[in-house]
């Protein structure tokens, strides 16, 4: 168990950003320039976010202008 917010992200953000990294990144850069793979990674995790995308704050927009 995490004592606060910051241990726990620690701990959940640097495993899930190296699953992110390997699983879907590395094959994807290996068939398109990283720019593009870097434009697909930002697309395909805000498909993973859409239901975030329906409330007021509406992420999807910040993931497309972040892309």
């Amino acid at each position: 168990m995490s004592t606060s917010s910051r241990q726990f992200w620690g701990r959940w953000s640097r495993p899930a950003s190296q699953l992110v990294r390997l699983l879907i990144y590395y094959p994807i850069v290996r068939w398109v320039p990283r720019y593009v793979a870097i434009i697909l990674l930002f697309a395909i995790n805000s498909t993973a976010h859409y239901h975030l995308g329906q409330s007021k704050d509406s992420w999807n927009t910040v993931f497309g202008v972040l892309a």
